[in-house]
């Protein structure tokens, strides 16, 4: 049995020989993310458009005083010889390992580079000289290669320059000055995507590390792609936990059982089981973990009518499922074992504190964080859902959700033709998790909607 989300594109699931057989739980979770690994740049509000390049300032030392040194340096080289140095670049407080670099001039461009080793990201800056005066022409930032360890490498540079707006490069060796660049907000889009990489590639290390194996990243990693990751991340640190998926699901191969027969001329709300005894599949490698079961606690069959003329134990190809409250529950066997689960816990605090020899805390804490984020269109959908799953009528509406710290509070408000609305209660999303938290449950807040209704409408 096969399930995904209904927003899901087939087209971006993994294409590989498999046996017949097999099965496996693919689905996706709030707010669908894929990521295409393309380096990833500093902006302007004057140049945003432009991806590949950047437009800053240099301060502190326009480039003539560097100049004059590294003229003694080079003495009678060429103006087209490359001149060779150690540097350190520096982010706020935050020393990065020292570099090779060259430095070579063409007319009025001068063009710097690192030699990269050990992960370290790929650095290129372009100078242009312009009446006494040198202004940054580009800044470009890339990951050395496509392993996971010099996407943590990278995210932790990016997102380090883009914290303190600067950075500087630091000439080893050379009595010269430093180059200190200062650089403007990032746009928040671009922000969101950075801290989104650096999660997931997190993960992943944390994920070579617990099963011994690399990861060789492909170009784009598909939202699917991404839900793997964060569903085997999960099963390995929590052993059981609730993810936020779809308003819906489809389920492949789905075995017809009594319940089912049992009305099929309305959609029955009630809870669905699905167990598998599989390896998940992740980027390409399968992994081990055992027995697990999935619950939809809130759920119903879309489509009723696609049960006629079937007997129990009959095999549906595929079965779409509503879930009305975006909730499945996981639970994976052998890493719910105690023993296991605290050894595994251990594992990632040893992690983060290897980490933290190396990057802040902010970027560490990562970690803690899930892929999913629930945004306004999906908390308005998932208290929906649950006045749907719940028989409110359609008098109930909600009205537009605002940001709170970790929840969006949603506003649930009686509606009527010619009237204003008028609020009822709120219902509270939990941005990360798609959790609802109400002060009274939905029977009494049915309850003192219809009295409300009666006594201002005059309907019962």
């Amino acid at each position: 049995m096969q399930l995904l989300t209904s927003r899901t594109n087939l087209s971006q699931m993994p294409i590989t020989s498999l046996p017949n057989d097999y099965s496996v739980m693919n689905h996706s979770f709030g707010q669908d993310r894929k990521l295409t690994r393309e380096p990833m740049s500093f902006y302007s509000q004057e140049n945003e458009i432009n991806s590949s390049q950047i437009s800053a300032t240099l301060v502190q030392s326009d480039y003539s005083a560097l100049n004059r040194r590294l003229e003694e340096k080079k003495g009678l080289m060429e103006e087209t010889s490359p001149f060779y140095f150690r540097g350190e670049l520096l982010a706020g407080d935050f020393n990065f390992s020292t570099q090779r670099f060259s430095l070579r001039e063409e007319n009025d461009k001068v063009f710097i580079e690192n030699y990269s080793k050990a992960f370290f990201p790929k650095i290129e800056i372009v100078l242009r000289k312009e009446n006494n005066k040198t202004i940054l022409e580009e800044f470009n930032l890339r990951p050395l290669d496509n392993s996971v360890q010099s996407e943590v490498f990278y995210t932790r540079m990016f997102l380090l320059i883009s914290k303190f707006h600067k950075c500087s490069l630091s000439f080893v060796g050379v009595d010269a000055p430093p180059l200190n660049f200062n650089f403007p907000d990032l746009p928040v889009a671009s922000e969101k995507q950075a801290l989104f990489s650096a999660k997931l590639y997190r993960k992943l290390r944390f994920l070579e590390k617990n099963f011994n194996t690399k990861f060789n990243l492909p170009k784009e990693i598909s939202a699917q792609e991404t839900a793997q990751i964060e569903i085997l991340f999960r099963a390995v640190t929590e052993g059981e936990f609730f993810n936020p998926t779809g308003s819906s699901i489809t389920v492949f191969n789905y075995k017809i059982g009594e319940e089912d027969l049992q009305n099929i001329s309305i959609a029955q709300r009630r809870e669905f089981s699905f167990e598998f005894d599989e390896d998940l599949l992740v980027l390409g490698r399968f992994f081990p973990i055992g027995k697990m079961r999935f619950k939809l606690e809130k759920a119903s069959i879309a489509n009723p009518r696609v049960l006629r003329n079937h007997v129990e134990e009959d095999v549906l190809p595929t079965l779409r499922l509503n879930v009305f409250d975006h909730q499945v529950h996981h639970y994976f066997e052998k890493y719910s074992n105690s023993e296991r689960l605290l050894k595994n816990r251990r594992r990632l605090e040893q992690f983060k504190n290897a980490l933290r020899k190396e990057e802040p805390d902010f970027l560490v804490n990562l970690l803690d964080e899930p892929l999913a984020e629930i945004n306004d269109k999906s908390a308005i959908e998932i208290v929906e859902g649950l006045l749907q799953y719940y028989d409110f009528p359609d008098r109930f509406s909600i009205l537009e959700p605002s940001l709170k710290k970790n929840q969006w509070r949603v506003p649930i408000a009686l509606t009527y033709p010619k009237y204003e609305p008028i609020w009822l209660a709120d219902a509270f999303v939990d941005v990360r998790t798609g959790k609802v938290e109400m002060k009274n449950s939905f029977d009494e807040l049915l309850k003192k909607g219809k009295k409300k209704a009666k006594e201002v409408f005059s309907i019962a």
